[in-house]
């Protein structure tokens, strides 16, 4: 949420929305910290810290979404994949999950919000072949047709939610897909490891990108290191990416 709040008004606010959609928070509450192998003598107050921040950074985006003069809806976070048997280790981080959700409704509440409840509606579901990726955190693509009608239904767009239809993306939206993985790929990198040079050159920017890069292979973090490598492949031409973008929604919308 934190990294959210740098980039609302960028990637959202400037585009004076009707409504602004807002669900995260699965990354804010250290799910590490409620593994049952967990040994560290801090962990309480490790979550306890991360709960605050995470609830500390919602209410910004809240307010700030509030203030550009936009409806709010808040959606809980999706279920954890407790059930599932993967490789994947099962942290049983359910509790702040719960925790996270419990004080959206106080919020929905405070500031009079719409909200979708993707956890009560989903969580029967878990098991379900293709709902959740083996990760136990983000949906596989028939938990996001799943998430989406339920959207549609809790906002008064369907009347009932329809599981078992299969959506398949056209040309244009498969081309338009492409194009925004793109670019949340270089974003992510923006703002997940240099936020403090986005308003620096872009000659700065793939510099202090570079100096990552060499931190990450030296700690063996190569999987980073390979996606700021893509980063800087394609940071230079992210006002093009852009612009491509806005003509594939436009193409689409024909």
């Amino acid at each position: 949420a934190w990294q959210a709040d740098k980039r609302i008004n960028y990637d959202c606010l400037t585009h004076n929305p009707e409504l602004v959609n807002i669900l995260i928070g699965i990354n804010d509450i250290d799910r590490g910290m409620y593994s049952p192998d967990c040994t560290e003598p801090d962990k309480e107050e490790r979550r306890k810290k991360a709960m605050s921040t995470h609830k500390e950074y919602i209410e910004k985006l809240v307010v700030k979404s509030l203030d550009a003069g936009a409806e709010v809806v808040l959606c809980t976070l999706v279920p954890y994949d407790e059930v599932s048997d993967t490789d994947t280790e099962n942290l049983k981080c359910t509790q702040g999950v719960e925790e996270c959700n419990k004080f959206k409704y106080e919020l929905a509440e405070k500031y009079n919000l719409k909200i979708v409840d993707f956890y009560n509606n989903m969580k029967p579901m878990l098991g379900t072949k293709g709902l959740m990726r083996p990760d136990r955190v983000h949906p596989e693509p028939k938990g996001y047709h799943v998430m989406a009608q339920i959207w549609l239904k809790e906002m008064g767009l369907i009347e009932e939610c329809n599981f078992e239809t299969e959506y398949k993306m056209s040309e244009k939206m498969e081309k338009l897909h492409k194009l925004t993985q793109l670019e949340r790929n270089v974003l992510f990198a923006e703002y997940h490891d240099i936020p403090e040079y986005l308003d620096k050159p872009i000659a700065d920017r793939i510099k202090a990108t570079k100096e990552k890069i060499e931190m990450y292979r030296k700690e063996g973090t190569l999987w980073r290191a390979e996606t700021l490598q893509n980063y800087i492949k394609y940071a230079e031409y992210t006002a093009k990416l852009h612009r491509d973008i806005f003509d594939a929604m436009m193409e689409m919308y024909k």
